[in-house]
């Protein structure tokens, strides 16, 4: 229950490291069942699959990155967020991290040109993460009234 603390459901998933992705897709799906949830779509899964990067490596240094960030360790986590970035250049959620801590360290033209990569990689993301983007490149560029316009779509339909 989320008021005492106590665990409502765990699923267990084996793998090789190189199939992360999978591993965690089974371990989803086990959990969805314990819970009485439907299974995933294939649209679902491709949705989810967006907010991973691709490879176990650059999955376990971008999580890592996050770890850095949270602790306000920007430097390190701009490396890890570099490197994840470097193996798999398609992930969009490592540049829009890349951009974060560029705009951080007071990089204006890195930050940029990472939500602009950022940007052009969230195809698969859901929608609420390509306005979170879109809006993080407006910033950078100074475009802060524009960049609160894109989330009123999304504030009104919630």
């Amino acid at each position: 229950s989320t008021l005492t603390g106590e665990a409502r459901a765990e699923a267990e998933a084996a793998g090789e490291r190189a199939e992360a992705t999978a591993v965690l897709a089974r371990a989803a799906n086990a959990l969805r069942g314990q819970l009485g949830l439907p299974a995933q779509t294939q649209e679902g899964s491709a949705r989810a699959r967006a907010h991973l990067p691709r490879s176990a490596e650059a999955m376990q240094l971008y999580a890592q990155g996050l770890t850095k960030q949270r602790a306000f360790e920007l430097n390190a986590a701009r490396t890890l967020f570099e490197r994840a970035a470097a193996l798999d250049s398609r992930h969009a959620l490592s540049h829009a991290a890349l951009a974060e801590m560029a705009g951080l360290l007071g990089d204006e033209d890195r930050e940029r040109a990472e939500w602009r990569r950022a940007e052009a990689n969230a195809e698969d993301l859901p929608e609420e993460l390509v306005v979170q983007i879109r809006a993080g490149g407006l910033l950078a560029q100074g475009r802060a009234e524009e960049a609160a316009l894109l989330y009123a779509p999304v504030v009104e339909r919630d």
